[in-house]
């Protein structure tokens, strides 16, 4: 869901330029970041053992997030530097889009699998014992 509002986001910006309108996409997007992508983040992590989240969580939020960040300024940068517009950098961010969502909805898929195969591994739930 957040790739494509988002992608729909960005396409409004490559379309028509307006403070209006970034600043729109500024709030959808960081809205998005704490309504959404935060709790589903936490929620992948049910599925695997506490050594592995533990580990994971400190990778995902220094090197992923930390690192897609400034790797995406670099490219914004650079790309404005190169001449680019706004909205054409706008456009040019679609295709990230799109990756963003292929990997979103396998990881989903990865999730219901180890989900699935949590429960099909718990032990059966006992009757209730009258003593």
């Amino acid at each position: 869901m957040v790739p494509a509002v988002l992608a729909g986001g960005f396409v409004v910006l490559g379309s028509s330029m307006g403070l209006v309108l970034f600043a729109a996409v500024q709030v959808a997007q960081r809205s998005l970041n704490y309504g959404v992508i935060g709790p589903v983040k936490e929620m992948l992590f049910t599925v695997v053992d506490r050594e592995t989240k533990y580990k994971s969580k400190n990778f995902i939020d220094t090197a992923v997030y930390r690192g897609s960040d400034v790797t995406a300024s670099w490219i914004f940068k650079g790309l404005v530097s190169s001449g680019f517009s706004l909205a054409q950098i706008a456009w040019m961010y679609l295709p990230v889009m799109g990756l963003w969502g292929y990997g979103a909805w396998r990881l989903g898929r990865l999730y219901n699998d180890l989900r699935a195969q949590a429960t099909d591994d718990a032990p059966a739930p006992q009757g209730r014992r009258r003593d």
